[in-house]
């Protein structure tokens, strides 16, 4: 998204997005692209800490949803070179912001490996069939 981002603010047009692919799929919920990878043994020994972690990010993801404020002051962190570009980052990365993560959106994560699988087969998902027992940790909700 990044490059999309900063091709867009120079000018360029996107033909067809991620979300789109998915919906034309037959994905409907939103499913996020981005995740976070633990040892579950870890996890289950720092519940505390992993909640913690899962309480702050939730939290990061609202104020910059919400926060004008919050982005101005990573704006140097950003790089960009010109307004244009740097509310095209802004704006981009707002976008892909989950609203909703529940059952649904695992099971159309499911879905969705499903059909990558049926694709890409072994090249793409190696020797899984499914997405492994512990993928999603549970309990996590918004």
């Amino acid at each position: 998204w990044p490059y999309v981002a900063r091709l867009e603010a120079a000018g360029m047009q996107s033909v067809i997005g991620v979300q789109q692919i998915t919906r034309d799929l037959g994905i409907d919920s939103a499913v996020p692209f981005v995740g976070y990878v633990f040892d579950e043994r870890w996890a289950a020994d720092n519940r505390e800490l992993l909640d913690g972690f899962i309480t702050a990010i939730t939290e990061a993801k609202r104020i910059l949803r919400d926060s004008d404020a919050e982005w101005e002051a990573l704006r140097p962190l950003m790089k960009a070179p010109d307004e244009a570009t740097f509310l095209a980052l802004r704006d981009g990365f707002r976008a892909g912001i989950p609203v909703h993560w529940g059952e649904r959106e695992r099971q159309d994560a499911q879905r969705l490996f499903d059909i990558l699988a049926s694709i890409g087969e072994r090249k793409l998902v190696g020797d899984n069939v499914r997405l492994n027992e512990g993928t999603f940790w549970p309990g996590v909700s918004y």
